[in-house]
């Protein structure tokens, strides 16, 4: 196996401000992450559409995570531990997890309407 195949990936949209300028950020802290623009690729694990409507990553053993469990994973490997540690708190996380269900479904709306 190659260490690609052995690193856990982040599959984002690069065509979202937002996204892109987040994982920008992320990428400096993390070495143990790879980083794929969805629009970049032709062949990925799940749909296109799918892929878009929010933030994945697929860990190691193919597990995947999304929404904010994508996110917390994700911040907790590039260090900011506090910033994941409050959105894991019992009573922040799901309402947290609402709130990024819903502004994901809006983002993925208003930039992808045409899709569905």
């Amino acid at each position: 196996m190659t260490q690609q195949n052995n690193q856990t990936k982040v599959f984002f949209d690069g065509r979202c401000y937002i996204c892109a300028t987040e994982i920008a950020k992320l990428k400096e802290r993390s070495t143990d992450l790879r980083f794929i623009n969805i629009h970049a690729f032709k062949h990925l694990p799940k749909p296109k559409e799918v892929l878009l409507k929010q933030l994945y990553v697929q860990l190691p053993n193919n597990r995947w995570l999304l929404g904010l469990d994508a996110n917390i994973y994700m911040w907790r490997n590039c260090g900011k531990i506090m910033l994941a540690d409050f959105f894991s708190l019992p009573i922040i996380y799901p309402i947290a997890k609402k709130v990024y269900a819903w502004w994901a479904n809006r983002r993925f709306n208003k930039l992808y309407q045409k899709l569905h």
